[in-house]
């Protein structure tokens, strides 16, 4: 309401509403209507105003429209409009997953236009209006409130007003605990319609093992992020294809970028959108990206996504999607940075992997002895356990073959080996029992050797960046 007020206001034209709970209410201006609760004697009222310059607004009158009666009216009144300064605005907020869809017989009378979100800055200064209500305060700075309408971003402007006004009527003011609440219940509402989680993130950079040459080129585009990078002109980069066997840290480096730039981390699911309804996944799709933008900026991770456009399982509705995520990620807004991983590249559709669509496609190999030495470390450390008491370049040589995931399965049975001892139980794991659990395995690297030269093909080609070659980027 308050955007079509502005346009009102500023085309000098009275503004009108009516619905059948309140009648009508002047909302701008001065003109007079005889109340009414039934909807074609409110479309005959309003018809009789027809000489004048004027808004009607109606809210979910779409739940009438159905009505032939209703319906034929409503076109006989877009007929008489058409020459005049009257405008009717249809108010429908649009139900979760679904598009809003006008009748056949006013699509040709009629436009259809989605109001996006408040941004950063009309939340913020939402928040500006509502603090100043009588016996309303706040025990945040400028800066801090700005942060608390951005925990606030992708709610309509309704939503986000009933959080604020919640929190401020909890205690009488707003303190640094509302802001985890506005984002609990942000978060909460996002996730309803089941394609997106947002994760909580406590990983840093530091729990990412080796992949020197993927952390630069980060590192070098966390600038554009920055407010500094931005004056500069510094593009918004659109994102990166993660490509590797099971367990080379595809999904961790997922968190780490989130990390590296401070966003939040949105985890999308495609499975959930599937449905047994035509067009019903269509629907969810559209949704889901729209969503994904109202929450910008924020780094969105798809896992496997192979899964979902295999090139060789395509079906009209796969087909249609395939589609609308292409040209999304093509025209998406500039803040949504996309990480998605894949097991196998050649599964992939000739689309999706073509230049322009991602940033970098990165290629996570096996690691190499520095690199396997660096992970060993990180997973000892996680568990509170001494570096300086192992062997760790003797590990890295017994774990040569193993990725990431592996490396660590090793560490963990070795622990349970340890403490379960029967002539010593409890005792302190040793450079022999995480070598002893290493040899034991046999890595992925040998058991799917031919996937990993199909996929090792695609760094000699070109078509791919090894995840550790920092060269590339220097």
């Amino acid at each position: 309401m308050r955007i079509i007020q502005a346009a009102c206001k500023q085309n000098e034209q009275d503004l009108v509403s009516w619905d059948q709970g309140d009648g009508f209410q002047n909302i701008q201006g001065e003109l007079r209507f005889t109340q009414t609760s039934n909807t074609f004697k409110a479309l005959q009222a309003i018809e009789e105003k027809k000489e004048k310059s004027c808004v009607f607004v109606l809210p979910d009158f779409h739940m009438q429209w159905s009505d032939i009666q209703i319906c034929r009216k409503l076109r006989n009144l877009a007929t008489a409009f058409r020459y005049t300064q009257n405008n009717i605005i249809i108010v429908r907020p649009p139900e979760e997953g679904e598009a809003i869809e006008i009748l056949p017989e006013l699509r040709n009378h009629s436009v259809r236009l989605e109001i996006p979100p408040p941004s950063l800055s009309e939340l913020t200064e939402l928040l500006k209006q509502l603090l100043q209500a009588p016996n309303a305060s706040s025990f945040l700075g400028p800066l801090h409130q700005r942060g608390l309408a951005q925990a606030a971003l992708g709610l309509s402007e309704e939503q986000a007003s009933l959080l604020f006004c919640r929190a401020i009527v909890s205690e009488g003011r707003l303190d640094y605990q509302d802001l985890e609440y506005i984002r609990q219940e942000r978060n909460s509402q996002i996730q309803q319609s089941g394609a997106l989680q947002i994760l909580s993130n406590t990983l840093s950079l530091d729990d990412l093992g080796g992949m020197a040459g993927l952390k630069q080129w980060l590192k070098l585009r966390k600038a554009s992020f920055e407010e500094r990078g931005r004056q500069y002109g510094l593009p918004s980069p659109k994102g990166i294809l993660l490509a590797g066997i099971p367990g080379t840290g595809k999904s961790l480096s997922a968190r780490v970028v989130a990390y590296l730039f401070q966003l939040p981390l949105i985890r999308f699911s495609f499975d959930s959108l599937l449905a047994k309804w035509f067009g019903e996944s269509d629907q969810n799709l559209r949704k889901a990206l729209a969503d994904l933008e109202r929450l910008s900026p924020c780094v969105v991770w798809i896992d496997e996504l192979e899964k979902i456009f295999h090139s060789k399982e395509k079906h009209e509705t796969t087909a249609r999607m395939l589609a609308r995520f292409l040209m999304w990620l093509q025209e998406r807004k500039e803040g949504v940075f996309i990480v998605a991983t894949v097991n196998e590249l050649s599964a992939l559709p000739t689309e999706l992997t073509r230049r322009g669509r991602f940033d970098a496609i990165f290629f996570l190999d096996i690691p190499t002895l520095p690199e396997r030495e660096d992970i060993i470390s990180i997973h000892l450390r996680k568990r509170e356990k001494k570096i300086e008491n192992f062997d760790i370049q003797r590990l890295a040589k017994a774990s040569f073959g193993h990725v990431g995931s592996e490396i660590e399965a090793a560490i963990v049975d070795a622990l349970f080996l340890a403490y379960n001892d029967p002539d010593q139980p409890g005792r302190e794991v040793t450079t022999e029992d995480i070598e002893t659990s290493m040899k034991s395995l046999i890595p992925l690297s040998k058991s799917h050797k031919e996937h990993m030269e199909s996929l090792q093909k695609w760094v000699t080609q070109g078509r791919a960046v090894s995840a550790s070659d920092v060269e590339f980027w220097l």
